[in-house]
């Protein structure tokens, strides 16, 4: 294993526009807020949670063919796989996710005389670790997630977020970067490489010659500064004056790359690439780190308790951020 094997954590913020969580639970568990306490309410907004994902059948969304479900082994406790400490206001645990509606074939790596068919019924999950942060007084959760390399589940998650918390608006998602994280990343960072991506239309001369047709092409330039040339984030306006002057000839159209549709740019800092979409704000939003000491090699998973002490942690770095006002 390699660090760019390890799995990273996202953070992203949950907006909930007209009602507080101690409103949404409410609402959506039928409570008489006079009898019931804090610890009450939270219970009964984590149990909407574990009746979605322990039904005895995945929960889906045909958007993303990604299912979610709560697997336990014998012995294990679903409410302890996936558990909630009602009096800090978080539900946390593994969560299993993965695609079905696919058809597959499973084999041994070293020996493929036996293989087994999946069809699109099954389906093939990697267990998660999410840290789900919802103070009852505020309108702002925090949802932290762990992203595994090449897959995530933050789409389906998403979507099975708003199934459960939704009164009438859907929960505003969206990713949520540490500052400290993006500063260490400019300072520190080397820009390795732009991408710049556009569709061009091109007029096609039919068979006849008379009739003109159009063709749509997908167009995508890749720049890379020679070994030793790299530059920093504070080079990057810079570089991309320059490079955006080169021009592309299409058949009779001619485009500079500034002109393009998508711009992108890769920085790496410490083995870690991040790329990211070069908007007129230049912002960048890299990953969190996940340390080699809370990766449970042999089942593939962080270490439950350590992983539930680094997001404490870091909750604790980044409330002032988002709660300015005590408003929990």
């Amino acid at each position: 294993y390699t660090m760019a094997d390890n799995s990273k954590l996202e953070i992203f913020k949950l907006i909930s526009k007209r009602y507080t969580f101690r409103e949404v639970a409410i609402s959506k568990c039928g409570l008489d807020e006079a009898q019931e306490n804090d610890n009450q309410i939270f219970n009964s907004l984590y149990g909407l949670f574990l009746q979605k994902l322990t039904q005895n059948e995945v929960w889906t969304h045909n958007r993303t063919k990604l299912g979610l479900v709560l697997f336990s082994s014998a012995g294990e406790n679903v409410n302890e796989v996936f558990k909630a400490h009602s009096d800090a206001c978080v539900i946390e645990g593994f969560i299993d996710g993965g695609p079905y509606d696919r058809i597959r074939r499973m084999s041994e790596k070293d020996d493929t005389t036996t293989t087994t068919l999946l069809d699109r019924n099954k389906i093939v999950t990697d267990r998660y670790y999410l840290y789900l942060y919802l103070p009852l007084n505020s309108h702002v959760g925090l949802m932290f997630l762990e992203r595994k390399k090449g897959q995530d589940i933050h789409t389906p998650m998403e979507l099975f977020l708003n199934e459960i918390l939704k009164v009438r608006n859907n929960i505003h998602v969206e990713r949520y970067v540490p500052q400290s994280i993006i500063e260490d990343f400019k300072d520190e960072g080397i820009i390795d490489s732009f991408t710049f991506t556009d569709t061009i239309v091109s007029p096609v001369l039919a068979g006849n010659a008379v009739e003109q047709q159009e063709s749509h092409y997908d167009v995508s330039v890749s720049i890379k500064p020679h070994a030793g040339e790299a530059f920093g984030y504070n080079m990057l306006q810079d570089a991309l004056n320059s490079v955006g002057n080169v021009v592309v000839n299409f058949g009779n159209r001619v485009k500079s790359l500034s002109q393009f549709r998508t711009k992108k740019a890769r920085i790496q800092r410490n083995n870690e690439g991040y790329n990211f979409s070069i908007g007129d704000d230049l912002k960048i939003r890299p990953m969190i780190e996940i340390a080699d000491e809370i990766h449970d090699r042999d089942n593939d998973t962080l270490m439950r308790d350590q992983a539930y002490a680094m997001v404490n942690t870091l909750l604790g770095q980044i409330k002032d951020d988002i709660y300015p006002i005590q408003e929990e």
